[in-house]
Order: C-alpha cells, then structure tokens, then sequence
C-alpha cells in the first residue's frame, strides 16, 4: 500500500469512532422524539460505513494470506441491516470502531 493510501486508512479509521457516536447519539435522540424512520437513518448510514471499511480491510487481509475474526463482525453488521435491526447494526459497528485506533 502507498504511503497515501496508508494515511488515508489512518484517517478514515479515526473518523469511525466519532461518527458511530454521533450516530448512536443521533438514533436515540430521533427514536426519543418519535422519528423512527430518522432513527433508522441515523443508525444505518454509519454502520453501512463502517462495514465497508470492514469489508475492504477484510479484503486486504485475505490477500495477504491472513483471516481473521473481522469476518463475523461484517456478517453480524450485514446482518442486523438485512434485518431491520439498525440499532443492532450500529452498536456492533461502534463496537468494532473503537478497535480502530487500538490496531
């Protein structure tokens, strides 16, 4: 990978953190106020977000010849989204952004 595209994954990875956050926080003040269609939203856009990133690291791994426990994470993310549970898809990718910075 290029020095370019190494900090640009840096960069993204530190963004996960906050944007889940801000997602979290935003579903439940939406859920609170009886938007649950925003709610949704606010829940689904960063989990979607965070399970391409997954998705792509995945995919670098697995050309490198290693696989790992990401795998379930991304299926656990896919599959709360499939299912409606989007507040289950965005603890699941807070989850797995507040590993970000740690590796």
């Amino acid at each position: 990978m290029s020095d370019l595209g190494a900090r640009g994954a840096a960069w993204l990875g530190r963004l996960l953190l906050p944007l889940t956050i801000v997602g979290l926080v935003a579903g439940l003040l939406a859920a609170w106020a009886g938007r649950t269609e925003l709610a949704d939203l606010a829940w689904a856009i960063p989990s979607a977000i965070v399970a391409v990133r997954l998705a792509w690291s995945i995919l670098v791994d697995l050309r490198a010849g290693r696989a790992g426990v990401d795998i379930v994470a991304i299926l656990a993310i896919g599959g709360a989204l499939i299912l409606g549970e989007f507040l289950a898809a965005s603890v699941i990718a807070f989850l797995i952004a507040t590993s970000a910075p740690l590796t």
